[in-house]
């Protein structure tokens, strides 16, 4: 993504991301990798981190700097894959337009993620390898080697 990119912190485990959002306000954002109950497998949970610490999928921010955020949360996952090579990620939107959203960033970037990442989706009933244009629920990410 030829866009700038914040730093970001990550915890000891190195499953949660944090980053400020700098637009009109200042937004603390965090990026979760959530571990399932299959091996290796994790839904990533992204959003604003709220007073309380947790982080909340549903809000919508608005502050004028969305092309950076989205450019930190692929430096994070690729940071993220880069470091847990069998890990395969699981990408969802908490809304059907944020999942939208994904999939047009996913198509702008096809090119740069397939020279070194898996990217499947998951459509009305099966996965199967992402296909600009179609319709998807979710997306897969991994390295190309898992």
């Amino acid at each position: 993504m030829n866009h700038p990119s914040y730093e970001f912190s990550n915890n000891e485990k190195s499953v949660l991301f944090t980053f400020d959002s700098v637009g009109s306000r200042i937004i603390p954002k965090g990026v979760l990798f959530q571990q399932t109950g299959t091996p290796n497998l994790f839904n990533v949970i992204m959003g604003d981190v709220d007073s309380s610490g947790n982080i909340d999928v549903y809000s919508e921010s608005n502050n004028g700097d969305m092309e950076n955020v989205l450019s930190t949360v692929i430096q994070i996952i690729t940071h993220f894959l880069a470091t847990n090579k069998d890990a395969i990620i699981c990408i969802q939107g908490s809304t059907p337009a944020r999942t939208r959203l994904y999939r047009i960033l996913l198509c702008r970037e096809l090119n740069t993620i397939s020279k070194h990442f898996r990217l499947l989706g998951f459509g009305e009933t099966e996965l199967e390898l992402f296909e600009p244009g179609k319709t998807y629920r979710a997306f897969v990410i991994s390295s190309k080697n898992v």
